[in-house]
């Protein structure tokens, strides 16, 4: 990882914090990017990162992160699209349409804009990675999950396709579908699991991370990982 430039959305808590600190940890130039600027300055002074304030949503956002870490590194050698939302509960019946597209755009459209201002730099160099952290809701349903689960679905399909359209230019595209993990985004929920039988953001970014630092000859675009008593 030593020299490598990586750019890491939703990297100022939980599992894109801990990503970027794994990366900084293995000497590359790590990038995050978050909407809520006071955390996003607080996390890149503790792990070593450089802060770009975004909202992976915004067209406008996306694409001057991607031109400021080239500015200041002049490549990207690895995104990892981790910014997720879900503001969306109830069912179908019950739900918000507005709060309803807003999940569908954090978790699918943001990763669709990102990968699009990354993908040519990469294509061109024929070189690069980029990570998908989506979920198990991308596979399995849940009642009340219908704006998370569509888009996490939407954005594993997404992935392969990227992979597809890549992978004859050296570029792998990976997703890692982890179960639940204690972070922040349990604290807006009004219920959950037992978070001490969760997974940690430190091992799911372990997971991250062992996937990226494989050879070139290598790839794992698809990874599962749930804590040990299965999905919560």
């Amino acid at each position: 990882m030593k020299g490598k430039v990586a750019v890491v959305t939703g990297g100022s808590s939980g599992i894109g914090k801990a990503i970027a600190a794994k990366l900084t940890s293995l000497g590359a130039e790590v990038v995050i990017a978050a909407r809520n600027e006071e955390r996003l300055t607080a996390a890149a002074e503790e792990i070593n990162a450089l802060p770009i304030r975004a909202d992976v949503t915004e067209e406008a956002d996306v694409q001057r992160l991607a031109e400021q870490t080239l500015s200041r590194f002049q490549r990207i050698d690895i995104l990892v699209n981790n910014a997720g939302a879900s503001l969306s509960s109830g069912t179908v019946a019950e739900s918000e349409p507005t709060r309803w597209w807003d999940t569908v755009r954090v978790n699918l459209q943001g990763v669709y804009l990102c990968s699009r201002a990354v993908l040519p730099g990469m294509i061109q160099n024929r070189r690069g990675d980029i990570l998908n952290i989506l979920s198990v809701a991308s596979k399995t349903a849940f009642s009340g999950g219908s704006a998370y689960c569509s888009a996490k679905a939407g954005a594993l399909m997404l992935t392969q396709v990227m992979a597809a359209e890549a992978r004859p230019h050296g570029v792998r595209v990976l997703a890692l579908l982890p179960g639940a993990v204690d972070t922040p985004l349990w604290d807006m929920q009004s219920w959950s699991p037992d978070r001490k039988e969760m997974l940690t953001a430190e091992q799911t970014a372990e997971t991250a991370v062992f996937a990226l630092t494989l050879p070139r000859q290598a790839t794992m675009e698809q990874a599962i990982l749930t804590p040990a008593k299965g999905i919560l």
